[in-house]
């Protein structure tokens, strides 16, 4: 998955970014088969943003499928380049979507979402093998986050919503020959 989802941050977000203050950007993408109620993948990103003033610049620890990195950005257009967009963000493993099958893709952006608790657990998902963002039936973590989520929408500083228009699943390109 490509997105950038830099409307999350305007002038008061800016703002908080800009003040010393840890702010945290969170991602949270679930896929659903079209008309499903129930997801078949989540994936998520983290990014922890603190602007250093002794050195006048942001660190930022930033967490998703593939591992977690700390970076130094200096300015807010870095900052912005890093936790304000995904780039290629894994979702599930192609070979688990049915050919000619419609998805779509759901997914929420919040700003300093409620608590350390949600970050942390959103770190420990990610952090599963690539390949592992497949929901089971049986798969409590995910019915842990969901619980956590459900119960917690709407007390982040600021959020952003989106959903993709159907997606169908074609036959891979041929390789090169």
């Amino acid at each position: 998955m490509t997105v950038a989802y830099r409307d999350i941050v305007d002038a008061e977000i800016e703002a908080k970014l800009k003040s010393g203050i840890p702010t945290v950007l969170v991602l949270r993408a679930y896929l659903f088969e079209e008309g499903a109620t129930n997801p078949l993948a989540l994936t998520a990103k983290s990014c922890r943003v603190v602007f250093d003033p002794w050195d006048e610049v942001f660190r930022v620890q930033l967490t998703q499928p593939g591992g977690s990195s700390n970076v130094v950005s200096p300015n807010l257009e870095g900052v912005l380049r890093r936790c304000a967009e995904a780039q290629k963000l894994a979702v599930i493993d192609r070979s688990k979507l049915k050919l000619g099958g419609r998805y779509v893709l759901s997914g929420l952006v919040e700003v300093n979402p409620v608590s350390q608790e949600i970050i942390e657990r959103i770190k420990k998902w990610v952090s599963r093998p690539t390949g592992a963002t497949t929901i089971g039936a049986g798969d409590a973590l995910f019915g842990s986050f969901v619980g956590l989520f459900a119960a917690r929408i709407g007390a982040a500083d600021r959020e952003l919503k989106f959903k993709t228009q159907p997606l169908v699943v074609t036959p891979p390109p041929p390789p090169p020959t």
